[in-house]
């Protein structure tokens, strides 16, 4: 019964022991199960290797060039999302100068159109006082030169007090 036991508890121990194969994922030792499955996945292929065939500083030597490979990797796509940050924000503010450029022009030639507008006013009384003076300058009776001026006033606008801005 003894010898029984001790066999089982040999046979347990032996299994229960670390493995002595590595899995590699094409040219390289898969590091972990997740890659060893994402690689699978994409070929159907995962070879196992005994470690006694392998030589554990090729596998170091690996996995440091993979290693590296993929921290140049990460530094470069860095790289690329903080240059697109940096150009997303520059096309940002070029618009929003752009919607102000637009604005201040809208305002220029709103008040352009209003300074046209009040151009041509000026220009209309100054015609209307020019055409009212030479009529009072060729009549001499006082009567006729106050019956002008009613007139000349009746066409004449008044001017707006309550305007707003």
């Amino acid at each position: 019964m003894r010898l029984l036991i001790t066999l089982i508890i040999l046979f347990l121990i032996n299994n229960c022991s670390k493995n002595k194969y590595v899995y590699w994922c094409g040219d390289h030792v898969c590091s972990n199960n997740k890659e060893r499955i994402t690689y699978f996945k994409k070929t159907m292929v995962v070879e196992i290797r005994d470690l006694s065939e392998v030589n554990k500083k090729e596998i170091s030597k690996e996995r440091k060039k993979q290693l590296k490979l993929e921290a140049k990797k990460k530094r470069l796509e860095e790289k690329e999302l903080k240059k697109q940050a940096r150009l997303d924000k520059k096309i940002k503010l070029l618009e929003k100068k752009s919607i102000k450029k637009k604005k201040t022009r809208k305002k220029v030639k709103k008040q352009l159109d209003t300074d046209e507008e009040i151009l041509s006013e000026i220009e209309s009384e100054e015609i209307s006082t020019k055409t009212f003076k030479n009529s009072i300058s060729e009549s001499s009776d006082f009567d006729e030169i106050t019956k002008k001026i009613l007139n000349a006033s009746k066409n004449k606008k008044y001017p707006d007090i309550n305007f707003n801005e």
